[in-house]
């Protein structure tokens, strides 16, 4: 398929945007080597749960990244955004492809252990 003018237009737009508000980060595909990205962050959340003797906080990146970058995204593959020590796994089934970018949902889960506590002292 022919590159169009509109073709060339957008990708030179896209490459500004990602100039402008892209975050370095590291993309590793699975059993592979990484490489270094830029990432459009959409949302960032977390959430706390706390279970028996352990606490697991859970956090969600949502984002994009360029197709030129990134040829192909698949179970298994990780992302760490540049100066962090979290490690996101992507969620296969929440990634879309617009042709220009790859439009993925990510998560990473630190649990701490909280330690045996008694709620009802002995008797």
């Amino acid at each position: 398929m022919n590159r169009s003018a509109h073709d060339d237009a957008a990708a030179t737009a896209l490459d500004a945007l990602y100039e402008l508000q892209g975050i370095d980060a590291t993309y590793t595909p699975a059993g592979g080597s990484g490489s270094t990205v830029q990432v459009l962050v959409n949302d960032r959340t977390q959430s706390t749960q706390d279970k028996t003797g352990a606490r697991s906080r859970s956090h969600v990146l949502r984002g994009l990244l360029r197709v030129s970058q990134v040829a192909e995204i698949g179970r298994g593959d990780t992302l760490q955004l540049a100066g962090e020590t979290l490690v996101f796994k992507i969620l296969p089934s929440s990634v879309s492809n617009d042709g220009l970018e790859w439009d993925f949902e990510a998560n990473a889960e630190v649990t701490k252990t909280v330690g045996n506590v008694n709620a009802i002292p002995d008797r």
